[in-house]
């Protein structure tokens, strides 16, 4: 599955964002799942504040991946991650 097809991929999909003029952004009010996710070369991801994506598998990055964070005061993040 391409994430440019407009709809939000569940926990079991795997997606692939390709090289193109669109390049996706998971919104400050969305929480977006994935089972593997490939981001190729020359292509973008972007997780705005307050959006999410949990991988549930695999994250291959040969493009970028952006996650926008803006906080005051104390912040609290939670990355899980294998070794």
């Amino acid at each position: 599955m391409h994430l440019h097809s407009g709809t939000l991929p569940d926990e079991g999909t795997n997606v692939t964002i390709p090289s193109t003029s669109f390049d996706p952004v998971i919104s400050n009010t969305t929480f977006a799942e994935v089972n593997d996710i490939v981001i190729e070369s020359g292509a973008s991801l972007t997780v705005q504040s307050g959006g999410s994506l949990a991988i549930f598998s695999e994250a291959t990055v040969d493009g970028t991946y952006q996650i926008m964070r803006n906080s005051t005061g104390n912040a609290v993040y939670i990355i899980i991650s294998s070794p």
